[in-house]
């Protein structure tokens, strides 16, 4: 009671740390168990950074590493936005043009984590 967690997770994390909580192995290779930051403990295992895809409308994706969120759209050769979101957490203020080093790191994780699909037609991801 009374206390805060600054653990970044997703949906994914939400299996391994049922699974911890109940004692068993987690049958899935994704996500992070987050029963440390639950209890307040340290050592905390964290994301490296976590990505989303976007296929409605133009296409987006998304990387989220530490305070910065990148949004590229359309997917793999859009326009680039980055937001600070612990000064600007309604990301209403894009810095992309004073942070390329976060933009170079965000489109190497894309690139990475990007699965092509054969329900999409999207071209492949560039650097920019």
């Amino acid at each position: 009671a009374g206390t805060t967690s600054d653990y970044i997770g997703y949906f994914p994390d939400f299996m391994p740390t049922f699974a911890e909580l109940a004692g068993v192995r987690t049958p899935v290779r994704d996500g992070i168990s987050f029963v440390r930051a639950i209890e307040g403990r340290p050592g905390q295992t964290v994301h490296p950074y976590l990505y989303w895809e976007f296929y409605e409308r133009a296409t987006a994706q998304a990387v989220r590493m530490g305070r910065w969120k990148v949004i590229r759209s359309p997917i793999a050769t859009g326009k680039v936005e980055v937001y600070d979101l612990e000064r600007d957490p309604a990301e209403s203020h894009d810095v992309a043009a004073s942070h390329p080093d976060v933009i170079r790191q965000a489109i190497g994780y894309m690139q990475d984590a990007h699965v092509p699909s054969p329900l999409w037609n999207v071209p492949p991801a560039t650097a920019r």
